[in-house]
């Protein structure tokens, strides 16, 4: 009988201990899961930003923006000569979906109204700036009323050999003064002045096996360019932008961004920059 007894409250023990180890372990499960889920709310406004930049920095478009004073804003940006964004694009969304798992966060980037690389990123005081991955690739910038270029600067750098070389037309005055720093196999070329904006003005230079172009001017679009030079050929510009102190700016990207955790949602188009 002794024996008996001892039995049964050794295996009665023997269950309080397994019911509390796990009880315990479920308790570990739920508090690891619940600091997981919290881990990724703090952290998902993070996860939607660090995705913005990688967007942005997959465009090669380079745009920035600050803001001098009430009036003007400085602003620059890069008219890279192809794009494979697109392909870019469509493996970054992939590899979103392939570790929203491991961040206990749903993350994902909607590129539909990007075609080809094409793009327009739309500014909040209306102007616009628009490229086109056609042949020759074009690249637009387009003021409004409350928005124009007054002051721009441009730099080439190329490494073919040119065979006409064709300046602006520069004037004693103007509404836009321009400043051009031109660099290929032949050497260096500069210039600046005012331009007539009332005037369709061009700089043109040609190579054997291709051309740049670039026409600034009042009406829209103020400044064009038309390229088909050397993929590894650099253009960039700097401008001074004309707001009439309408406050602040912004730019986007059509790329949706869209990050969903739990007590966490956040969607929008990918912020080029604010200034």
């Amino acid at each position: 009988m002794k024996a008996f007894i001892n039995s049964l409250l050794t295996i009665t023990v023997t269950l309080m201990l397994l019911e509390l180890l796990f009880s315990f372990q479920s308790f570990s499960f739920r508090t690891a899961a619940d600091e997981r889920a919290s881990f990724a709310i703090r952290y998902a406004p993070y996860y939607f930003d660090d995705v913005g930049q990688d967007v942005l920095a997959m465009s090669g478009d380079n745009l920035t923006l600050s803001r001098i004073n009430a009036t003007y804003l400085a602003l620059s940006f890069s008219a890279p000569p192809d794009s494979n964004f697109t392909a870019q694009l469509s493996d970054y969304a992939q590899s979103l979906s392939s570790e929203s798992g491991k961040l206990n966060a749903n993350i994902a980037i909607n590129y539909s109204r990007i075609s080809f690389g094409n793009r327009t990123y739309n500014f909040s005081n209306g102007a616009a700036y628009e490229v086109e991955y056609a042949f020759p690739q074009e690249m637009n910038f387009t003021g409004s009323s409350t928005a124009d270029l007054r002051n721009i600067s441009m730099y080439y750098n190329s490494s073919l050999r040119r065979t006409s070389l064709t300046d602006f037309n520069f004037a004693s005055n103007g509404s836009v003064y321009v400043r051009l720093n031109y660099t290929d196999w032949n050497g260096s070329h500069y210039a600046e002045g005012y331009l007539n904006g009332s005037q369709n003005n061009v700089f043109r230079a040609s190579f054997s096996n291709g051309t740049l172009e670039i026409r600034i001017r009042d009406a829209n679009p103020q400044l064009s360019v038309l390229r088909n030079d050397s993929p590894s050929s650099q253009l960039s510009f700097s401008a001074l932008m004309d707001d009439n102190g309408t406050g602040p700016v912004s730019a986007y990207l059509p790329v949706m961004v869209s990050v969903d955790r739990q007590a966490y949602a956040k969607s929008g188009y990918v912020a080029v920059f604010r200034g």
